[in-house]
C-alpha cells in the first residue's frame, strides 16, 4: 500500500512539475511524442507492478472479443461521439462546418506524423486517466462512479488548463465519463477499445468536424 501510494505521488507529482515548466513551450511535436511515451510506459510499468493490471492482455478481453473486434467497437464509440459533439456544437459554438479547411494546408508528412502522434496520445491518456489513475484511487474506498467523475473533471480541467477554451473542458470531462461508462459497463470494454474510440473521436474532430468557438 505505502509503496503504491509512493508511486502514485512522484509519478503525479512529476506530471504536474512537466505541465508547470513546459506551459507554452512543449517542445513542439517532438516533446509532446517524447511525454506521451515516457508516460505510456510509467502508466505500463506501474500498472503491471503495483495492481497485476496488463494493459493489453488476452486475457483481459471477455471471450470471443479479439483485436479487431475491440478496435471495431472502439471506431463504432468513437465517431457516435463525434457526432455527438457535433449536433450539440450548434447549442454553444458560434458555427460548426464539415471538412475544416486547415486540413487542405496540410502535407502528407505533416498528416502522418500527426496520426501517429494522436495515436499514441490516446492510448496514453487512456492508461493514465482510465487505467493508472483510477486503479489508484481505488484504494480509498469509496464507489467507482465518484473516482470516475473526479478523474473525468480533473481530465476536463487539464484540457482547459493546456487549451485555455471552456468548451473543452465541457467536452473532454463528458468524453471521460462516456469513456469510464463503456469500461466499467456491462459491456466491460477493452483498453485498446477505449484507446480506439479516443483516437476516432480525435480524428473525427480535427479532419471532419470544424467548431469556431
Amino acid at each position: 500500500m505505502k509503496a503504491r501510494l509512493a508511486h502514485l505521488f512522484v509519478f503525479a507529482g512529476a506530471q504536474v512539475i512537466f505541465m508547470v515548466t513546459t506551459r507554452g513551450n512543449n517542445g513542439g511535436t517532438f516533446g509532446v511524442i517524447f511525454y506521451q511515451a515516457v508516460t505510456l510506459l510509467c502508466c505500463y510499468i506501474l500498472l503491471d507492478l503495483d495492481y497485476d493490471v496488463k494493459l493489453l492482455s488476452r486475457e483481459a478481453a471477455p471471450e470471443g472479443r479479439g483485436p479487431g473486434k475491440q478496435i471495431l467497437r472502439g471506431c463504432g464509440y468513437g465517431v457516435f461521439f463525434a457526432v455527438c459533439v457535433f449536433v450539440s456544437a450548434f447549442f454553444f459554438a458560434d458555427s460548426v462546418i464539415l471538412i475544416p479547411a486547415h486540413i487542405f494546408e496540410l502535407d502528407a508528412r505533416t498528416i502522418c506524423v500527426h496520426l501517429s502522434m494522436q495515436l499514441l496520445i490516446a492510448f496514453s491518456e487512456e492508461a493514465l486517466f482510465r487505467y493508472y489513475l483510477h486503479e489508484a484511487l481505488r484504494n480509498f474506498k469509496l464507489p467507482d462512479w465518484l473516482w470516475a467523475a473526479l478523474i473525468s473533471l480533473l481530465f476536463g480541467a487539464l484540457h482547459l488548463y493546456n487549451n485555455q477554451i471552456v468548451v473543452q473542458f465541457w467536452i473532454a470531462t463528458v468524453f471521460s465519463l462516456y469513456v469510464f461508462g463503456l469500461k466499467l459497463s456491462r459491456r466491460r470494454e477493452t483498453y485498446c477499445t477505449l484507446a480506439v474510440t479516443h483516437y476516432v473521436y480525435n480524428l473525427c474532430w480535427f479532419y471532419l468536424f470544424g467548431m469556431a468557438v
